[in-house]
């Protein structure tokens, strides 16, 4: 959470990326659309050097799903 947390705030500067965690959702967030969530996504990418699938972009429910996802693609798997 520490990495993605900035990330966070840069792609909702209107959200409280501070009270993010695990069980945060889309819905939770302001300013999350689709549009915010395809910047967040490339941001990721760039930040943790990984690539996502086209279906792993929308393949989570809560940011906890997501840093399990990202956390597979830096080991690796």
């Amino acid at each position: 959470m520490k990495r993605l947390r900035p990330l966070l705030r840069e792609a909702f500067p209107d959200g409280d990326a501070a009270a993010m965690g695990p069980m945060t959702t889309a819905d939770d967030v302001v300013g999350w659309d689709s549009m915010a969530h395809v910047g967040l996504m490339a941001a990721i990418e760039d930040a943790f050097k990984i690539q996502f699938e086209p279906e792993e972009i929308t393949a989570f429910a809560n940011l906890g799903e997501l840093m399990a996802m990202i956390a597979r693609k830096v080991d690796g798997g």
